[in-house]
Order: structure tokens, then sequence, then C-alpha cells
């Protein structure tokens, strides 16, 4: 591992943290006894024009970064580990063979996709989403 690898990724999961807690205000997390956070939730997605089927919606990467440290250990204690383990990678996608490839964290730089554990986010989507909500936010139209 070197320095530039673990900065590109620290930087890539950084963004997707901050993105999974951004989703938080647009989506509640918790229904309240007066459901006052979906009613936040339902305001706020209107006034900065976010619809529901936005790529901020996933929920599968919040849970999966705010619970990283669980995913860990259900992955690693799930089924023997065999195969090329990556724990930090940067380059392009790899020909995977018939040898199982795991990727603790991991961006291809071809595809634009980030990896961990298995699952998989391609980012530019995502980034294109909070473009989008950056502009909203100042008063900026669409192009």
């Amino acid at each position: 591992m070197s320095v530039a690898t673990d900065a590109i990724l620290d930087a890539v999961q950084n963004m997707l943290v901050h993105t999974a807690n951004l989703a938080k205000y647009f989506w509640e997390t918790n229904k309240g006894q007066h459901k006052i956070h979906r009613k936040r939730a339902q305001n706020l997605r209107k006034v900065f024009d976010v619809s529901n089927n936005s790529v901020l919606k996933n929920k599968d990467l919040r849970n999966h970064l705010e619970h990283l440290d669980e995913n860990i250990d259900k992955y690693l204690w799930s089924k023997p580990i065999v195969g090329r383990i990556f724990p930090a990678y940067v380059g392009p996608e790899m020909v995977r063979d018939n040898v199982p490839y795991h990727f603790f964290r991991a961006f291809f730089t071809d595809s634009g996709t980030f990896e961990s554990l298995g699952l998989r986010f391609e980012m530019q989507p995502i980034v294109d989403e909070l473009y989008s909500l950056y502009r909203r936010s100042f008063g900026e139209t669409k192009t």
C-alpha cells in the first residue's frame, strides 16, 4: 500500500460517508413517534427538488459505511477467505479469474467504481447528484 493509495481511498470513502449522512436529511432513518422525521425529510426533498428515486437514497451504501466494523466481522467470518486479498487498491479493474478477489477498499479508475467487501458503488451518479444538489442550493438552473 502506498500513501497515495490510502489518500485516494480516504477521500473517496470520506465523500461517500458525507453523502450517506446527507441522505439522512432527505430520507428518515427513524419514523419517530409523531412522524416528525418523515415530515422533515419530505419537506427538504421538496425544497431542494430531490426526487424520491435519487441515488442518494441508497441505504445499502449508508448502512455499509456506518456499520463497516460489523460488516468486516461478518465478511471475515461468514465463509473461509481464500484467494487474493486487497486491503487497499486503486487502479483499473482486474480480470478476475477463478480465484476469489476480496477488496476491503478499492477504487477502480477505469470504471469509477468503489468496492468494499463485495459491495460496489458507481461514483459518477453520486457525484452528478451531489453537483446537481449544490447547483440547486445556490439557485443555479439545470443545464
